[in-house]
């Protein structure tokens, strides 16, 4: 558990290897000579990082018979949500396990990780589509619309509870309407949306 911890931690600090999983995440199965050409990454360092990530459980690949030529038949693909990870090795008991090991500092870096990737792999991804958009202007070809909305607002409230309930409940509405809990991960979203929030709130009554 703990290699597995040290592994996708390492992971979440590679802009390169977020870049590659931003795009699996968006566009499914992948060659590695795509991903280089999409993410303009050298040879060496796309194919260390699809390792590691191989390595750690996060992708997984497969070869394409039909295709000719063997350079291309390797297609990569997501077999497990990095998020979702991250709250499977969360458990309770674990602060106690990993002191035990001497791997007290990794937790704290695990808990950082909770926040950080979110809104990382927010930013990767809403890149790629803005990206993709001017690359098909580019070629003349009439190119999607991008919204995009961010808000940040700082308030006064003792106590944040209705307003975790109210988001809780904004993210099952979110998550019955457009997201497939069994999605096929080799498939490409057809209209990608991307949601990312963060609350945090400081209540005196409790510290």
């Amino acid at each position: 558990m703990l290699k597995t911890m040290e592994m996708v931690s390492r992971i979440i600090r590679i802009d390169s290897c977020l870049s590659i999983y931003s795009y699996l995440m968006l566009f499914g199965k992948t060659t590695p000579a795509e991903l280089r050409e999409m993410t303009g990454q050298s040879k060496a360092t796309m194919f260390r990082n699809l390792a590691l990530m191989s390595n750690a459980g996060i992708l997984a690949h497969e070869e394409d018979s039909d295709v000719a030529d063997k350079r291309y038949s390797q297609h990569y693909y997501i077999s497990r949500n990095m998020i979702e990870m991250i709250k499977e090795l969360s458990s309770q008991g674990l602060a106690g396990y990993a002191e035990s090991r001497g791997k007290a500092s990794l937790l704290a870096t695990w808990t950082r990780n909770l926040e950080v990737l979110p809104s990382t792999l927010a930013q990767r991804t809403t890149q790629l589509l803005i990206s993709m958009s001017c690359r098909e202007k580019a070629k003349g070809s009439s190119p999607p619309a991008i919204m995009k909305l961010v808000v940040f607002r700082l308030g006064e409230g003792g106590n944040a509870d209705d307003i975790v309930k109210s988001i809780q409940g904004f993210v099952d509405w979110f998550d019955s309407k457009y997201r497939s809990k069994r999605r096929d991960w080799r498939k490409p979203i057809r209209h990608p949306v991307v949601l990312s929030m963060s609350l945090a709130s400081l209540d005196g009554t409790r510290c």
